[in-house]
């Protein structure tokens, strides 16, 4: 990943952490979306496609393109460079005919100090809600907090739009 997205990513969850936690769940990061935080972005549409076939491809190309781990070289001040390392969780919940699917991120670099108690496998940084609205259309709702990650949301509305399968470039 380049160092300037992981510096915003790395900015933006230490802003929230001044003025609250970084969203713990899902329902935290929805909520924190809605009042416009930081670098929030929200994407909604109708795809005229049936629900199965919409979270079929979204939840294949969720758990395979963004379950990965990353290492970026970053300043540490006084002309000296460190390495961070950071892992990224897909999940994946299905109730009738909604499926959620939620990205979290950790870092996992040793002796690494991250404010604000993370879940175990980090603080969610994205979620994408599935819902049918009828036998041929579906409602997708796209959204994150962080600065980063657009690639992952031009690439999930690809996805479900059936324009792309290839994954997203995590650096956009």
């Amino acid at each position: 990943m380049k160092f300037t997205h992981l510096f915003l990513v790395s900015a933006a969850i230490a802003v929230l952490s001044g003025c609250g936690t970084p969203p713990k769940s899902p329902d935290e990061l929805r909520t924190l979306v809605k009042a416009d935080g930081m670098g929030a972005s929200h994407d909604e549409f109708v795809v005229n496609k049936p629900f199965r076939q919409v979270s079929d491809i979204m939840k294949k190309k969720w758990m395979s393109c963004l379950d990965t781990t990353t290492s970026i070289r970053v300043p540490r001040g006084n002309g000296l460079y460190g390495v961070d390392s950071y892992a990224f969780k897909p999940t994946s919940s299905i109730k009738g005919q909604h499926m959620e699917l939620a990205l979290q991120q950790k870092n996992t670099t040793a002796n690494n100090i991250t404010v604000g108690d993370p879940p175990p496998d980090g603080f969610f940084i994205m979620v994408a809600d599935i819902t049918a609205m009828n036998s041929n259309s579906t409602k997708v709702s796209l959204q994150k907090l962080s600065l980063g990650f657009d690639g992952v949301m031009k690439r999930s509305r690809q996805w479900a739009e059936g324009t792309s399968t290839a994954c997203p470039d995590l650096t956009q």
